[in-house]
């Protein structure tokens, strides 16, 4: 974490401690001014902002802190309230580092926490979570008040501000692309949403009392995922989270609009069925995965059993014919299911987070093996058939983001995983054993790809939130090149063979083709999206 001199930007201190990606709040108390940040570690630790001596650390969530907040009592003492991964919101005394209670009821990681103090005094909490609500707490006792539902997507922040006496406005913001306001009126008892009515108008009121609308204009402005909501608004239009390359000025889009999903989508991969029928699987916020059948669009089937969001999926053929996908989620599973029929066939459970990454391949053997990647820092390994547990990879220090595996000439099986801590990491997935780390990232590496070249020598390319590409040889884990150019995170990476159409269409969208190895882009709002995209030679 750094600190900067607001007037002249310059640099006056970087504090270092912890292990993985930080999110920081400002704590005032004691005569001095002190600094809370929330990491990927799983802990929260608070620094002397003079000095930059760390004081103390607050250990006891088991996933990644994602936000933290702080407030003074009227007894002068200073609270912190931390919101993290393990689907918890924990209150810590910010003198001695005590933990003084833990709000459980979150189904799935808790993204943001804010806090406000009511006009008789008691002071309350709002969080929100990849479960599509947003709770409100007392914080002195931790009861939960009430739960706003109304998000078809992961809330990922919250806010508040004084809307007159006895009244305070609360915006959420949702990977569903809304932010939705809601009154609060002193006691909570009657919290009220603000649904959306034409002509820009919001409905708002004080239950049970009769409902004025009350314009606000319309929310509108950005194009891309809705990530933080202050008191000036914006709505947003669906980032795609996944992408692929396209030679400019061409754009990645689909013929078809697959429409169901009622949150983000997170992941697609794709199979040709026996009969012929090209079908693809896609998972989603909204719990499930979605069968489609690619000619023409139709919902084939929807696959329901994950407990959270679910981030990943993958597909192979066994020797009998038969397509099996498996899907990774923030419920800590990885599921298994025959994609004809979309019976459950097994849950692979272990991983103690999130589980964000998952691939599958097939030994010389012929058994099929998967390995998952999770916030819990591990690469775990499954055999396909049965579940078991066959290795478990560790080195990594802060959660795993992706996972990929390549077979070189000799036979050898190795996996990639990237991770928060900035390293993409090669193991040999027989025995487990760390081959190499490739350095050079200067942020969280959240995709990774392989190819081999002409000659035989295999290549790696890993995207990051530093806003580079990196390219890689695989065998010496040797820098070969840095990829510039994107001015923000770059959230995927992919590859192709030169001179062969690889789903792209020059504007505007028209009918196309998907080259083999190819995803499509899908956009939050659970349809394909067409998307810039940079390509290198």
């Amino acid at each position: 974490m750094r600190i900067w001199d607001a007037a002249d930007g310059r640099l006056v201190g970087t504090l270092e401690g912890h292990t993985g990606t930080v999110w920081a709040d400002v704590v005032a108390g004691g005569g001095r001014r002190l600094l809370a940040s929330a990491g990927a570690d799983r802990s929260v630790r608070i620094w002397d902002a003079a000095d930059g001596r760390l004081v103390g650390t607050l250990e006891g969530h088991t996933g990644t802190v994602r936000a933290v907040t702080s407030w003074q009592e009227a007894s002068g003492r200073r609270l912190l309230a931390s919101a993290g991964e393990d689907r918890s919101v924990r209150i810590w005394d910010a003198a001695d580092g005590r933990l003084v209670g833990t709000l459980e009821g979150h189904t799935d990681p808790v993204w943001a926490v804010t806090s406000w103090q009511e006009a008789s005094g008691r002071r309350l909490l709002a969080s929100t979570s990849g479960d599509r609500t947003v709770r409100i707490w007392d914080a002195a006792d931790g009861r939960l008040l009430r739960t706003l539902e109304g998000h078809t997507g992961p809330v990922l922040e919250v806010t508040s501000w004084p809307a007159g006496p006895g009244r305070r406005m609360l915006a959420s913001a949702s990977h569903d692309r809304t932010v939705r306001l809601w009154t609060l009126p002193d006691g909570a008892a009657g919290l009220a949403g603000l649904p959306a009515v034409p002509g820009g108008r919001v409905a708002a009121g004080n239950n049970p009392a009769p409902v004025p609308a009350t314009s606000v204009g319309e929310l509108s402005g950005r194009i891309g995922r809705v990530e933080a909501a202050a008191a000036e608004l914006d709505a947003h239009v669906g980032q795609a989270p996944a992408g692929a390359a396209t030679p400019p000025p061409a754009v990645v889009v689909s013929p078809q609009l697959l429409t169901g999903h009622t949150g983000a989508v997170w992941a697609v991969t794709s199979w040709q069925a026996a009969s012929g029928r090209r079908l693809l699987a896609s998972a989603g916020a909204d719990l499930s995965v979605r069968i489609w059948d690619a000619a023409d669009g139709r919902l084939v089937g929807t696959l329901e059993g994950h407990t959270g969001a679910v981030v990943a999926v993958t597909s192979w053929e066994e020797a009998s014919g038969r397509w099996l996908l498996a899907s990774a989620g923030a419920d800590r599973s990885v599921r298994i299911w025959d994609a004809a029929d979309g019976r459950l066939v097994g849950t692979l459970e272990g991983h103690t987070g999130p589980v964000v990454a998952v691939t599958s391949w097939q030994e010389q053997s012929g058994r099929w093996l998967l390995a998952s990647a999770g916030m819990d820092r591990t690469v775990r390994i499954w055999d396909a058939a049965d579940g078991r547990l066959v290795g478990t990879l560790e080195d990594h220090t802060g959660p795993v983001r992706a996972v990929m595996s390549w077979q070189e000439a000799s036979g050898r099986r190795l996996l990639a995983s990237a991770g928060a801590d900035g390293t993409v990491r090669i193991w040999d997935a027989a025995d487990g054993r760390l081959v190499g780390t490739l350095e050079g990232h200067t942020g969280p590496v959240v995709a990774v790809t392989s190819w081999q070249e002409a000659s035989g020598r295999r290549m790696l390319a890993s995207a990051g939130a530093d806003g580079t590409v990196r390219i890689w040889d695989a065998a010496d884990g040797r820098l070969l090149r840095t990829l510039e150019g994107h001015t923000g995170p770059v959230r995927a990476v992919t590859s192709w063979q030169a001179g062969r159409t690889s789903g792209w269409w020059p504007p505007p969208a028209g009918i196309g083709r998907c080259g083999s190895g190819m995803r499509p882009t899908v956009a939050c709002s659970g349809r394909w999206k067409a998307t810039p995209a940079r390509c290198w030679r």
